[in-house]
């Protein structure tokens, strides 16, 4: 459950991991929704478990990262800061 600015809005997908939800209302809504639901709970979570995997794991991220730090290093090297 989170109000969806930023990158909460992008990570946290409405109703499939999770919920967005804009006021103290809504809050208290999904909170209890959640409490009385627990097989919505187990699916979320497996989706949301499921994302970070695919999107923010380090396996995931592990390829861009590597090649972004190179990058760093190679252009270090050509401007003689190392």
């Amino acid at each position: 459950i989170c109000s969806p600015v930023g990158a909460n809005a992008e990570i946290v997908r409405n109703g499939v991991t999770g919920f967005h939800v804009r006021n103290q209302d809504e809050w208290f809504e999904k909170i209890l929704f959640l409490a009385e639901n627990p097989e919505v709970r187990a699916r979320m979570g497996k989706e949301g478990r499921r994302l970070v995997e695919k999107a923010y794991s380090i396996q995931a991220v592990f390829h861009a990262v590597y090649e972004g730090l190179k990058g760093c290093s190679v252009a270090q090297e050509s401007e003689g800061l190392t």
